[in-house]
This record gives structure tokens, sequence and C-alpha cells, in this order.
């Protein structure tokens, strides 16, 4: 008997009886059939059977042997099952906290432009279970791969689910579930401490504000984050060390104020202000470390607060008290994080405590439990800067970045500035030597960039380059005083106003008029006082206000049964507020007080937020139906036409039509096509390419043509997100936030998203949300900033959409290039514009002309000097001036 043959042989299955053993998939890969071989065994589909049509059956493998293949054949969306899916139940057991891999293979027909869902959840319940995400599969097998923690323990009660919401064929090989190791959890932005006893960069200021952020407390009720940007300045009079150092000079008028306009109206001045260091610093727990800072103030017996933020951990800190001169402070910690932040500024929640002036110098934190003498990081210390809010630079102005250096070794420093663009391609590099023995070394940088569009300057010394870089970007100057976006809650920061005004950002959506908050009680009159400041501020930055009235209830005007009780926390605190009114009367009141009060400075209103099929207002759980809405609807339109007949009246169910057509329809039922001036609707497609999208829209047009009135239509909701420079690992999957894979992929589908919208009828779009990023933290829902008013990369994009596409736009039509391309025209003024791209990266086409009447445009806004283009993922603009619709379609020649 040949014993190495069957050696090799065992020991050559081993691996797959592992892979049996430890996969908590059965029968992965599809070679087990059911009795009758009519599917694979323990694999089933699910849906809803009267709106969809599925057929689950085995088919080839990628390898040989079998694959699974689900087709579908119809689907109306008309409930939350209206998928064509399959799943396992009871088969993928996981315990809290632990970590998995999702592995399988995968191709498609029929569904490029449909993301293929994936989830783990709990059927007891239908709570995640950490799993959340979704797949972009093409035509031919490929592997993908998704990580996740468990959120809860779960076994018997759990659905694996892979599930598509249109018409086509998926086919599945190789799918296995596994526990892994767990994933990196920690910062992004590391400074490493190895040779630093500072662990602390330009910890004196001395290359100017590099590296340095603010935060602080506020009262704040809700997601609006506080503090996005630094709060003082660095100044050469008085330093303590070296040549510089920082100031924090307060008064009333000046001191930040954190505004939000939901849940209750925050309008809070900071109770405590601090200078920040950007980015983490290691540490060992259980090891002494000491903070220490030179710290004086404009008075005596001035409180400071010396902080020690450590990762995912308590926050530390002491207080101590500062006087008129210069006194090194210090803060002895042992952190029990692996990494930290420090910070220091003036407590401000006492009487009197305004006006002051706080000055800070030599910073330092250092292993240990006593400060040494004061000591830069490293020899040789640089930063850039720019004097823009947010690094934003206007078109046809020049670009200057404020490079400063600071060379204490002896040795001649090599300093480089290297630029890069939307599609991270080097477009600039300039060099420079700084002299040994250098204190401060400042340059005007002038990067030579004459096209608009993102851009990221990277620093690097001596050949070391410093991490991130810092974001800019060149936008067209918005000079009207109307566009086609909004934002969804006003950014609450002056310098955030200021961008999205100069990016063409000019409506904003406010929620503060809730009938609770303006009449608290029957017998109160109605108050606006917190309300006019929510409203007034973007108005007074050029913005225009769409005044939301969220609720249709204030606690005691509502018809919610005495059991329904108002709780300390939200949703709690509103939940009475979302039954409809004991009375038209005292609901038509409200109205009628909020457009005459506002009358001429708002012009739109909005009936209720996302009613019936959400609990905010009118909800479906609780027996309400569209007809309730539509009705509701038309008594509110009548209360403020006759409050102010020059507003208009904004009402929708606010999701997506697709998913929400029976309500629209009751809704149009009721009549409230005739009481409005536009529809509402809202949608959040994830990971979702904007072209799966469209059929909603056509469904809502569609609607409103059988009811004889076709109205305007905005969305007033939505968003893609993303980032590139996340400041934690892991990154936040799933929920209505979860990231693309890039900010230019975000760029790209939402440009092509507005596209879709303004073909379709749309006349206003408004990102979710106005919230931002504090300092060392992370929030996609910001959209178009990072900390301080960077940019993203959709933010350029934004701009020069409108620039582009001004209100009173005309869509004329998407034109028939083929499946892989899409076309659309338009009507601007004396201009017709041609939107195209293709859908995915794995198809190309081109576009010749030779009419000089045609320009080409990019998604940064600029002109390109061709006659032809190569369509890619990226919309292209082909605007023409003095031609007809039917002389562009003739002068242009598109190549598949």
């Amino acid at each position: 008997m040949n014993w190495s043959f069957l050696l090799s042989a065992l020991f050559t299955l081993l691996p797959l009886v592992a892979f049996a053993q430890d996969n908590l998939v059965a029968n992965g890969d599809m070679e087990q059939l059911t009795p009758e071989g009519s599917a694979p065994a323990v694999w089933a589909a699910a849906g809803d059977a009267k709106s969809v049509t599925q057929k689950l059956s085995p088919d080839a493998g990628r390898q040989g042997g079998h694959s699974l293949r689900l087709d579908c054949t119809a689907i109306v969306q008309d409930n939350p099952a209206s998928h064509a899916m399959i799943c396992q139940m009871g088969q993928v057991g996981v315990e809290r906290g632990k970590w998995y891999k999702v592995s399988l293979w995968a191709k498609q027909t029929g569904l490029d432009d449909v993301p293929i869902s994936i989830a783990l959840s709990n059927t007891q319940g239908w709570a995640n279970l950490g799993l959340s995400s979704s797949l972009q599969i093409g035509p031919d097998w490929e592997q993908f791969d998704l990580t996740f923690q468990a959120t809860a323990d779960c076994r018997e009660t759990t659905r694996f689910q892979i599930w598509f919401t249109s018409p086509g064929t998926l086919w599945l090989d190789d799918v296995s579930f596994r526990e892994t190791a767990p994933e990196r959890s920690g910062p992004t932005l590391i400074w490493p401490a190895e040779g630093r006893r500072n662990l602390l960069p330009n910890a004196g200021f001395e290359v100017g504000t590099d590296g340095w952020g603010s935060t602080g407390d506020f009262p704040t009720r809700g997601w609006a984050l506080p503090m996005n940007a630094l709060f003082g300045e660095v100044v050469t009079e008085g330093a303590r060390q070296g040549s510089r150092c920082f100031r924090m000079a307060l008064t009333a008028e000046n001191l930040p104020v954190d505004y939000f306009d939901y849940f209750g109206m925050t309008r809070q001045p900071a109770k405590s202000l601090l200078v920040g260091s950007i980015g983490w610093m290691p540490t060992t727990p259980g090891a002494s470390y000491c903070l220490s800072a030179w710290i004086r103030a404009s008075r005596d017996d001035v409180p400071v607060r010396l902080q020690v933020n450590q990762f995912r951990a308590s926050v530390l800190s002491r207080q101590v008290q500062v006087g008129r001169d210069w006194q090194r402070f210090q803060f002895v910690v042992k952190p029990t994080s692996q990494w930290c932040y420090v910070a220091a500024g003036p407590v401000l929640d006492q009487p009197g405590a305004l006006p002051v002036t706080v000055w800070m110098d030599g910073l330092q934190f250092e292993a240990g439990e006593q400060p040494t003498d004061n000591t830069a990081r490293d020899a040789v210390e640089a930063g850039l800067s720019t004097s823009r809010d947010g690094n934003v630079f206007m078109a046809g102005q020049p670009v200057a970045l404020n490079l400063a250096v600071s060379n204490a070794s002896a040795d001649p420093a090599k300093v480089e500035v290297t630029v890069t663009d939307f599609t991270d391609q080097t477009v600039s590099r300039k060099r420079f030597q700084v002299p040994a023995g250098t204190a401060l070394w400042r340059q005007s940088v002038d990067p030579g960039l004459s096209a608009k569009g993102f851009y990221r300057a990277h620093l690097s010394v001596n050949g070391q380059e410093k991490p991130r870089g810092l974001r800019f970007a060149v936008i067209p100057r918005y000079q009207d005083k109307d566009s086609i976006f909004g934002v969804n809650h006003a950014y609450p920061w002056p310098h955030l106003l200021r961008e999205c005004v100069s990016a063409g950002i000019l409506w904003v959506r406010d929620w503060s008029v809730k009938w609770q908050d303006v009449q608290p009680t029957a017998e109160a009159p109605f108050d606006f006082t917190e309300t006019d400041y929510q409203i007034d501020r973007p108005i007074s930055f050029g913005q225009q206000v769409l005044t939301l009235l969220p609720f249709p209830s204030a606690n005691w005007s509502s018809s919610a049964p005495e059991e329904v009780k108002v709780g300390p926390n939200y949703p709690e605190i509103r939940q009475r507020q979302a039954f409809a009114p004991r009375s038209d009367a005292e609901f038509s009141r409200w109205v009628a007080e909020t457009a005459r009060h506002y009358r001429g400075r708002t012009t739109w209103y909005q009936v209720l937020n996302e009613p019936v099929y959400t609990d905010y207002s009118l909800p479906r759980s609780r027996g309400y139906t569209g007809k309730d809405y539509g009705r509701l609807v038309k008594v509110f339109a009548k209360a403020a036409r006759e409050a102010d007949p020059d507003c208009r009246i904004l009402a929708g169910i606010g999701g997506w039509p697709s998913s929400v057509e029976a309500m629209f329809r009751d809704m149009f039922d009721q009549g409230a096509l005739d009481a409005i001036d536009a529809v509402d609707v809202h949608t959040y497609p994830g990971l979702t390419p904007p072209e799966a999208t469209e059929r909603g829209l056509t469904v809502l047009r569609d609607l409103m043509q059988q009811h004889g009135k076709v109205k305007p239509i905005w969305l007033t909701e939505h968003g893609y997100y993303s980032d590139d420079d996340f400041e934690q690992t892991p990154i936040r999957r799933g929920g209505f936030a979860d990231p693309l894979p890039s900010e230019r992929v975000q760029a790209e589908f939402s440009m092509r998203f507005n596209v879709i919208l303004l073909a379709n009828g749309v006349e206003r779009i408004f990102y979710h949300a106005g919230t931002c990023p504090g300092l060392n933290a992370d929030n996609t829902e910001g959209v178009f900033f990072e900390y301080g008013g960077a940019p993203r990369k959709i933010y350029t994009a934004v701009a020069a959409f409108a620039d582009l596409f001004r209100p009173g736009v005309q869509p004329l039509g998407e034109w028939d290039w083929g499946k892989p391309a899409k076309a659309y025209l338009f009507r601007s003024d004396d201009r017709l514009i041609l939107a195209t791209w293709v859908r995915n990266s794995r198809t190309r086409g081109q576009v010749n002309w030779t009419d000089e009447r045609i320009v080409a445009r990019d998604l940064m806004g600029n002109d390109l000097p061709a006659r032809s283009v190569q369509l890619t993922t990226a919309p292209v603009f082909l605007v023409a001036r003095g031609m007809t619709p039917s002389e562009l379609e003739q002068s242009l020649k598109h190549v598949p």
C-alpha cells in the first residue's frame, strides 16, 4: 500500500474538513442540493410572494460543480418585503464583540445599477447584528470580503440574507462566514513617540496654528457637534518660549455660540474653550505622563483647565487658577488608553468670566511625573496654512499657501510642498532649503494653479512627509441670490455658512418652529424669540430658509391617548407631538401665526416631516394614512395663505416614491396637490448608484399626472457620504451614512444623482445634514466639510455644479446612447447643457465634435480644450451656445 500517497491525500483534505467545520454558513460551496435537485440545500428564497416573482435554482459553479442562482423576473416595490432574497435561517450564530469575516464569489446580469445588500439580522425584533452593507457586483465572477464585529449574541433566530430590489439574476458560490481576528481599533493620525521627549507637535506655536484646533463644553442637545475650528490666534508679542505664543481673547460678542434647530432649539455659548492638539500621541496605560504649559491671563484668578483626552476612555482634567504673569502649570496623569491628545483653555461657566484674554506657550506632554525643560518635538518643524475659511479660494484670485519652518538643527532643512488634485495626481511641486539654526522661516507658496478644483498640499521635511496634508479648494464664486442647493439644518458655525454661500448652497431647512416650542401651553402667547435666532442667522449670511413645521401637535394640543407620556429623552420628548392635533382651529392658528410672523423673511413652508411612514408625525403604526396627511395639508395651506398670500407650500410623504407609492396616492386622493406648490421627497441611497433611483421619480410623476397636476419636486433630505481621512478605525458601516469607497466616488455619485434629479422635475436639492466633526472626531453626515471647514471633494463638485445649473434650468429629456452611457439634455438661459457619463468603470465611451460652439466642462468646473472627451464614471458637461437641440445632437458623435 502506498502510505505516502494516502498521507499526502489526507493532508490535502484537511483544509477542506476545517473549512466545513468552521464555516458558519451551511453548504457554502453549493454542492449539496435538495432531494429533488431543484436548489442548493439549506438556502431559501425570501420575499413577498404577491409583489416579487423569483426562483432559486442550481447552476454551474465558478470552477465546476454548482453555484446558487436566484432569478427575479418581476418586482413591485410596495412594502418592506418587496425584494428578491437568498437567506439561511438560524444557521449563523455570532457572539457579541467577536469579529467575523464574510467571503463570497458573485456575479450578476441585469443588475448593473442595483446594489446587492447583505446583512445578518435577528428575526426577533429585526435588529441588525453588525453586518449591514452593499456590494456592487459585475457580470463576471468576483470575490467579495466583508469584516464586521457582532453587536449581540444570537444563534437560533438569525437570518443571514443577501437581496436586491430589481429584476435580474444573481449567482453566488463559495460563501464562507468565519470568526476572524479583530480589526485594528484606534486613531489613524498618530504622532510617533520614538526618540521624542515632548510628544506634542508644534508645542510652542512657532510654525503658526499647524496641528492645533479648538474644543469646548456646550450644553448641546442633539447631534450638532461643538467647535469646528480653532478659536484664537498666534501672536509674536510677549511670547514666553521662542518667538510666538497663542492668544485667546474672549468677549461676550465673540464667544462661540452653538446653534441647533432640533431636537430642542440650542443657542448656547461655550462654557469652556480649549485649544487642543490635532492627532493622537501614543501612551502606555498605567504609566505616568505630565502635561505642562506656560499660561498667563488678562487678570488674576482666571480658571483654566488642563485636559488629557483619552481614546475611547474618560477625559482627565485639572483646573488651575491663572494670573497676570507667566507661570508653568502641570498635570500628571496615568492614562488607561493607548492614545491621548491634550487641550488647555479658560473655563467660562461663572458670572463675570468675560471679557478675558489668555495666553499659552511652551506646552509639553512627556513621560514622567515632572516637567522637564521645554523642547520642541522635532528639531525641524514645519506647517502649512491659509488665510481663507476652510482653505477655500475663489477662481481668478491668487492661491497662496503659508509655509512656516523652524529649524533648530545643525544642518539645512530640505522642505518640499507637493500639490495633488481631485484625481490625486501631482500638479505642483516646490522645493525650499531652510538654513540651520533658523528660529522662524516663512514663505508664501504659489502652487501655480490655473484650474478650479479640490487640492491637497503635502508637506515633507528632509524626505519625511507629514500625514494627510492640507486640503484646499479653488471654486467659482457664486454670486446669484438663489440656487438649487440647500442643506438640512443650518451649520452651527459662521465659517461653514460662509463657505456654503461661496459654493452656491443657499438654502437651509429649519426645524425650529415646533408648536411645543413657540406655544408650550394652550394659554401661552406665541413666542418666536428663539426661533428668530435660528432663522435670522442663515438669512444674515445670504441664505434662504425653508421653514419646516415638523410635528402636527404640541404636547398639550395632541390627540394622543392619555397613556402616551412625554419622556425626558429623545425620542420620548416628541412622541405626543406625533399625533394629529385635537383641533383644526388650534392647528390653523399655529400655522397662521408662524406665516404672519415670518412674512417677508421666509416664503416657503413645509407641512410636517416624513409623515405616515415614520414615527415623526401621523405614524402609520397608530393608524394614520396618507389620507389623514392630505387632509391636514389642505388645512395648513389655507391657514398659511390667509396669513401670507405670497407664501409657498411644500408637502409630501418624505420617502422615496417607489417605496411609499400608496401613501402618496392616498395623499393626492385627498386633493393635496391642489393646495401645494411643490412635492417633498427624501432618500438616502447609501451605496446604491444613482441610476438605480430614477424609477422613484417616474412613479411620482405618473401619480401626479393621474391626479391632473404635475408639481415641482423638492428633495429636502439626502446624501452620499465618504471620507478619505477617517479619524478612527474600524470605520462605522451601515446606516444611512454608510460611506462609499472614497470621496471621489462620493462626488461622482452625487453629481450624477443631481443630473438625474433635475432631469425628472426636481427643483431644489438639500443635503443632510448641517453637522460637522469635532476635534479628532469623525462625522461623515456633515457631507461637505472636515474639521475646520476643510473641503471634501464633493464640496468642489457641488460648487461647480451650482455655477453651471442655475434655478430655472429646463430638462429636455434623456438621449439614448446605449445602456452603458447616460446622457441628459438641459437648457439654462442661452445655453444647452448635455450631461453624460458611463455607469461603471468597466465600460468606456467617447464623444467627438468639431463645432467650436461646443465646450466640454469637467466635474470641477474647468473648460476642456479638446473637442473630444472620454466618458468615465465622472460626469462631463458639454455646453453649447447658439444651437438648437437637434443641431447639438447632429454635431456630437458618440462612440461606445
